[in-house]
């Protein structure tokens, strides 16, 4: 309070745990998803679908082979007390806030492109195509305009989703655990190694250990074994099968986004791509040993 009777004004700040971050890009994907395609008038026009990132992720390896770590920093427009790219910009393009929230006017800061080197985090992108200057507004609209119906209906959709995801990880967790002790005597653990795998509830993100077989003398994951998963099997066989059909169905790209709104998460058309071909080799190895034996009895009859 600021005297008796008078408020101060609440500023907004965001609070990234660096520590949690593991380079999922849900936040990447969240703010393209409140974005892309959609015009906020008053604080920024529609983001293109490509080149922006309005929240950067930055990775640093560490070490060598065998033993890296990798490190990721999320970057978004820091929203700075004494921001360069206020000072840059012309006809007060770009102001801030009373709640320190940092906007670009869309319609002042048009065709100024220099503002993009004003800013030492690399957080303003330039529109090709609009003409202008943009970044993360904060989502500033979403702030000022409260919350509505639909908007927590998106809301818990997505904490739904993620609730799925954790769940489907613990059991993989709980899984491994019992079979472990099962195992106990047999096998020695080592290190803890992240596993992803895309199955029909999304990417699922977990950990499983390293294990030594003692008899056998190898190294191996016995959670992967247990599951019946390949070492860099990435997918579950309904998310390949799925992929596989919408892939004779339509041209890869559109099969990606098909996939993506089936699984809700995306699989890069190129790995659709090298499933398709692998499938087709699979095929035509199938027809040619068929083929083989057709011949080869039919020679052995003729003799």
């Amino acid at each position: 309070m600021d005297g008796v009777g008078k408020s101060i004004m609440k500023k907004w700040y965001l609070v990234i745990d660096v520590e949690k971050c593991e380079n999922c890009n849900n936040c990447f994907l969240s703010c393209k998803d409140e974005h892309v395609d959609n015009d906020w008038p008053g604080y920024s026009a529609p983001q293109p679908n490509r080149g922006q990132k309005w929240i950067n992720i930055h990775g640093k390896e560490r070490g060598q082979y065998p033993f890296i770590d990798v490190a990721y920093l999320p970057v978004p427009c820091m929203h700075c007390a004494n921001a360069p790219c206020i000072k840059a910009a012309k006809d007060g393009a770009i102001y801030k806030r009373p709640d320190g929230i940092i906007i670009i006017d869309p319609v002042k800061a048009k065709g100024q492109k220099k503002v993009i080197n004003a800013c030492p985090y690399g957080a303003i992108w330039w529109n090709e195509e609009l003409e202008a200057p943009q970044k993360c507004t904060f989502c500033a609209h979403l702030l000022d305009d409260g919350l509505d119906v639909n908007r927590l209906e998106r809301y818990l959709a997505k904490e739904i989703e993620r609730f799925r995801k954790r769940v489907f990880g613990k059991v993989l967790q709980e899984i491994e655990e019992k079979k472990l002790e099962e195992a106990k005597g047999r096998v020695s653990r080592r290190e803890k190694v992240p596993r992803y795998l895309f199955t029909r509830l999304g990417l699922i993100r977990f950990e499983r250990h390293k294990v030594k077989y003692k008899d056998e003398g190898r190294f191996g994951f016995l959670l992967d074994d247990v599951l019946g998963l390949k070492p860099y099997q990435g997918e579950t066989k309904w998310v390949r099968r799925l992929a596989l059909e919408l892939a004779v169905e339509y041209p890869y790209r559109q099969a990606r986004s098909l996939l993506r709104h089936e699984i809700g998460d995306e699989i890069s058309y190129r790995t659709i791509h090298r499933w398709a071909q692998e499938e087709g080799k699979k095929l035509r190895e199938e027809e040619e040993a068929r083929q083989e034996a057709i011949f080869g009895r039919a020679e052995k009859v003729r003799g």
